[in-house]
């Protein structure tokens, strides 16, 4: 089974969703599966762990023109059928839809309460069930 991740990371931005997308493709590898990472640009050789294969997207300091762009940019480099697990705040319900319908699994790791397509919601803002939103 195929594990891709979207997540991304800068000089800036983005370690925590990266080392968190990083961790969950070791331990899923450790248990068989085939995990790719995928980032707009290259990722650092301290961070890199080459043991995980590490796809990026664009070229050196071009962004992600959309959400639908990035989305079919993403689905040219994967295979039907794998789980996908996206990490990185500029991917919302647009991008999610493209991918769910090609991919088995959606699962989604935020910690902002919005609108999903996801199959799985990892939420990981400790307070999240202190919130008015389950009241």
């Amino acid at each position: 089974m195929n594990c891709y991740f979207r997540t991304n990371i800068s000089k800036n931005s983005g370690i925590g969703n990266y080392m968190r997308c990083l961790r969950l493709a070791l331990r899923l590898k450790s248990k068989g599966y085939n995990c790719k990472i995928f980032t707009d640009q290259k990722v650092s050789n301290i961070l890199l762990n080459k043991s995980i294969k590490h796809l990026n997207l664009y070229k050196k300091n071009k962004k992600v023109l959309s959400e639908i762009s990035d989305a079919k940019k993403f689905l040219e480099n994967t295979e039907s059928k794998g789980f996908v697990f996206v990490d990185d705040y500029r991917l919302g319900i647009k991008w999610q839809k493209i991918i769910k319908k090609r991919h088995e699994r959606l699962i989604v790791i935020d910690d902002f309460l919005k609108k999903y397509e996801a199959d799985i919601i990892i939420n990981t803002k400790p307070n999240f069930l202190k919130n008015d939103v389950l009241k």
